[in-house]
């Protein structure tokens, strides 16, 4: 088995191929190369998806972008640079049955980094379906929560169990006002809904003061509802005839991502 493959961009029917053999309940959209060709506009940076395969119950790949940090100001003898997943949940994925080749793939990937002078690494692992166990040499840190609902055992569980008291008196105040929401994917979305969607995600972010880096390029949104067409669902909620609320959601084959 040769080691590892370097896949770009350009490679997307090896990388799509890698992506279908996943499992339906680990198949992330934050993983398909047309997620990452969406993304590309956002960070300067080359897209590279590290990949080892043996076979359809061994390989993993890992989609990332290789940054040079030279340009931070640092007196360095050579090029270095950081890799970081694109936004969104990252870091290897795949299929194992056999340990060992948990260690050719982490052996190979750390190998093929220090080669191409890598030095740092920033990855978000999915907490839904635990990819960071694919990651065995770096030491991972804990820093932030994570939120997720189990819809597994109904609605009515979800009201008690999963929502705070202050949630319910707003959803039930909700209910108060002609309320209507719309949901479209992809493709079908119309300049107009997208224009709704990034008027009120550009004063969400002003709103709560966010850093520079989350005020995306409405291109961004618009390349990224075209490449993942049916994989993206946007949805705008209506007072009467007014857009008051909209969000972007990613699906996946079992599971969706409110992006």
């Amino acid at each position: 088995m040769k080691d590892y493959e370097i896949l770009t961009t350009s490679d997307v029917e090896k990388w799509d191929k890698l992506f279908s053999y996943l499992p339906d309940n680990i198949k992330s959209p934050f993983f398909l190369s047309k997620y990452y060709q969406a993304y590309s506009n956002v960070e300067n940076g080359e897209i590279e998806c590290f990949y080892c395969y043996r076979d359809e119950n061994n390989f993993l790949f890992y989609p990332y972008i290789r940054k040079e940090i030279n340009m931070l100001g640092y007196n360095l003898p050579d090029k270095f640079f950081d890799i970081s997943g694109a936004y969104g949940y990252n870091g290897p994925i795949g299929k194992l049955s056999d340990p060992k080749f948990l260690d050719c793939f982490n052996s190979s990937l750390k190998e093929y980094l220090l080669q191409t002078n890598v030095v740092t690494e920033f990855v978000r692992y999915c907490p839904i379906i635990d990819n960071r166990i694919f990651h065995t040499y770096p030491t991972q840190i804990d820093v932030l929560d994570n939120i997720y609902i189990d819809l597994s055992n109904g609605l009515e569980d979800v009201w008690n169990y999963s929502f705070e008291h202050r949630v319910r008196t707003a959803i039930k105040k909700g209910g108060e006002y002609p309320l209507s929401t719309l949901f479209v994917t992809g493709k079908e979305v119309s300049a107009e809904q997208l224009s709704i969607f990034y008027y009120i995600y550009i004063n969400t972010m002003q709103r709560n003061a966010a850093d520079k880096f989350y005020y995306f390029e409405k291109s961004f949104f618009s390349t990224l509802l075209q490449n993942l067409g049916s994989s993206a669902l946007l949805s705008i909620t209506y007072v009467s005839d007014s857009p008051a609320s909209a969000e972007l959601i990613l699906l996946g084959t079992k599971i969706a991502y409110g992006f």
